[in-house]
């Protein structure tokens, strides 16, 4: 898949993450067979060669796991967090962070098994497992990717999916889910949406952006 679309155009290259375990395996197979040659070969250039060549291998891998930091976005690497197995203190930067606020702010105030319509989830699912997402990106639901009249960006479907107008707004009410959020501007909103279908529920502040203007993560809960 990452080959026939190119990798991803956000950095970090996502969708590689998939081939990253087999891609490894390969590795350390292809080292131990070099390290099998080495051992069978009475030359000593042969061993020489060899040696310096997985060196090198190693050190390549190594170096660039060290290397992504992302001052602006706060994104770092793993080996950047020594290797911690902390998930949340590798999400690091004001939308990563933002995450671990909406996941704490969703599971005290959300019911189990319900389901919310949002779009910029990231990581969100992974910390918030017991409520199902409906992703109005389409970047996870192929029935919005496959939306006919929506424009698409490489973000996924773009329109306001808070806006029953939309093709966008009418599917999201055709899929009737329990709660729809989003990331507020200027503090939180208390203004039906849907056509009135969804109320003003709760409300949770975020970290801002690059501005001063305060973000809310707002939440609409269906009414019937």
């Amino acid at each position: 898949f990452a080959l026939r679309t190119s990798g991803d155009w956000m950095q970090g290259w996502r969708y590689m993450n998939a081939v990253v375990p087999v891609w490894t395996l390969l590795m350390v197979l292809g080292i131990r067979e070099l390290a099998d040659a080495i051992g069978q070969s009475n030359t000593r250039t042969v061993a020489i060669a060899g040696t310096t060549f997985s060196v090198m291998i190693m050190s390549i891998c190594l170096y660039a796991s060290s290397e992504y930091v992302d001052t602006k976005e706060g994104a770092v690497s793993w080996a950047d967090r020594h290797w911690a197995m902390n998930s949340r203190g590798i999400l690091v930067g004001y939308r990563m962070e933002n995450t671990v606020i909406a996941a704490d702010f969703i599971n005290k105030t959300v019911p189990a098994s319900k389901t919310i319509a949002f779009s910029e989830m990231g990581a969100l699912p992974f910390f918030t497992p017991k409520v199902s997402w409906l992703d109005t990106y389409g970047l996870t639901d192929r029935i919005i990717a496959r939306l006919p009249g929506v424009n698409k960006y490489r973000t996924g479907v773009t329109g306001d999916y808070k806006d029953a107008s939309t093709e966008l707004g009418k599917h999201i009410l055709e899929r009737h889910p329990d709660y729809v959020m989003q990331w507020v501007k200027l503090g939180p909103s208390g203004i039906p949406i849907l056509n009135g279908e969804y109320a003003p529920f709760a409300s949770c502040p975020l970290k801002s952006f690059d501005t001063e203007e305060p973000v809310t993560l707002m939440l609409w809960k269906r009414n019937r």
